[in-house]
């Protein structure tokens, strides 16, 4: 389930949840020495103390966690906690529940090379709804790399240029993938290429660009055209067991994602 946590804001302080477990614990900050001395269990700033263990309780947790997306969110422009908290969308369509099931899926039945491939015009929330599934995967504890593909391709031609980061974490987006093209070094691109057919974890590439697209004329006039390439990448995602592609269809900008089962509208991105 998405999580909500009301307590977080990365411009405020932790403040102790009510509903976390911790809840049944005092403060050891908040009560009298006498009392501190009869306390055998207690919490303190974000920790469980109890029969010699410390454990940090939910809230915290999620409130540590949580800072960590806010800290990618601002780096890469990516809608804020705050933002994916209050967020409006509504469409018929399926997409984002096939998005962020993608964590749960890799989790159960491992699937050493996924290369999921989101497409869809400007507007229909691509991005969006990609920050909704890394938040949920960065409070999980798992690691994620987010980065656009111009920049990843600058990165690229630098002779200084560690992969290592993008071929080890546990999920890698790439957004805005064949969009933003400045340069014509077709061996930038190979090594794009490369770097996706190396990686044995998921990597989810976001692009307004289809498969049929890349192929047209207006495809080939891409910097980084490479049929070869291009085809050994989307047999992975056309995969018989698992064909790995989302599609993008509605235009659901400020809007809300709903669903109606039986007589009851269901917001999706709460499921």
């Amino acid at each position: 389930m998405f999580f909500v946590n009301p307590n977080y804001n990365i411009n405020m302080e932790y403040i102790r949840s009510p509903h976390c477990e911790c809840a049944q614990y005092s403060d050891i900050d908040s009560v009298s020495f006498e009392k501190r001395k009869s306390l055998k269990s207690y919490w303190q700033k974000g920790y469980i103390y109890t029969q010699g263990k410390t454990t940090e309780c939910s809230c915290h947790k999620r409130f540590r966690l949580g800072s960590r997306y806010d800290i990618l969110s601002l780096q890469f422009g990516l809608p804020s906690y705050q933002d994916l908290s209050q967020l409006k969308y509504m469409g018929p369509g399926d997409a984002y529940k096939k998005l962020k099931a993608v964590p749960a899926i890799v989790d159960k039945h491992p699937i050493r090379d996924l290369i999921v491939y989101c497409t869809g015009i400007e507007g229909n929330q691509k991005t969006t709804s990609a920050a909704k599934v890394i938040y949920d995967i960065v409070t999980s504890n798992k690691t994620v790399e987010y980065i656009l593909f111009p920049d990843l391709i600058n990165k690229m031609l630098s002779f200084e240029f560690d992969q290592t980061p993008y071929l080890t974490t546990d999920f890698l987006f790439i957004d805005d993938v064949f969009e933003g093209e400045t340069v014509n070094f077709k061996n930038t691109y190979n090594a794009f290429y490369n770097l996706l057919l190396k990686r044995r974890k998921p990597t989810i590439l976001i692009s307004s660009w289809n498969q049929e697209m890349l192929f047209s004329d207006k495809g080939k006039q891409l910097p980084s055209f490479n049929p070869d390439m291009l085809n050994k990448i989307f047999n992975r995602i056309n995969n018989k067991a698992h064909k790995s592609v989302i599609e993008f269809n509605d235009n659901v900008e400020k809007l809300r994602v709903m669903e109606q089962i039986g007589d009851e509208p269901v917001d999706l991105w709460s499921l």
